[in-house]
């Protein structure tokens, strides 16, 4: 049998728990998203290279361009995470 202090305490926890659940679910599903390389092009590159098309090379050439940098272009090893430059590469290397 339930005591009335133990009613109480179940009470206060329990939206407590379910909240800590749904929020833990939303930030799991948030982080499980496709990186869209497409829109990380539009984002990063296209204004200095205009058509995606013209970058078809090599993935890992790619990623460690994106990484590195090159002759002209600067690197984003400090603007993309690892993920997003992976995920520009395998879009630039599969157009």
């Amino acid at each position: 049998m339930i005591d009335l202090y133990q009613m109480k305490t179940i009470f206060l926890l329990l939206p407590a728990t379910l909240l800590s659940a749904v929020l833990a679910s939303c930030a799991t599903n948030e982080s499980k998203q496709p990186i869209d390389g497409a829109t990380l092009f539009e984002d990063n590159c296209q204004r200095c290279h205009r058509y995606a098309d013209d970058l078809r090379e090599p993935k890992d050439f790619l990623k460690r361009a994106v990484h590195d940098g090159g002759r002209d272009m600067p690197s984003f090893q400090n603007v993309l995470t690892l993920e997003e430059e992976d995920a520009l590469a395998t879009y630039l290397s599969t157009l």
